[in-house]
């Protein structure tokens, strides 16, 4: 995309050192492996607390392969900070 004016061009500048920041932000990140799967829903009691963890089957989303990871991160937010 080429600038109109002067103005258009120190957004799309801006944008653009946004983008770049933030994709290196996204080279260093290291998500957890999952160290629990799942077949089926279930019940998690620790730490006088339940979560239930719902497998509503096959999702349709960029995001389906970091199912096991979001329950992880969950549950240590959850449960091992409680």
């Amino acid at each position: 995309m080429r600038a109109k004016d002067a103005e258009q061009k120190k957004r799309l500048e801006a944008n653009l050192q946004q983008a770049q920041a933030y994709y290196e932000e996204l080279k260093n990140i290291k998500p957890p492996l999952p160290t629990r799967t799942l077949t089926k829903s279930v019940t998690l009691k620790e730490g006088g607390r339940e979560i239930q963890i719902l497998l509503l089957g096959r999702a349709h989303t960029e995001y389906r392969d970091r199912v096991g990871t979001n329950i992880e991160m969950v549950y240590k937010k959850v449960v091992q900070k409680s």
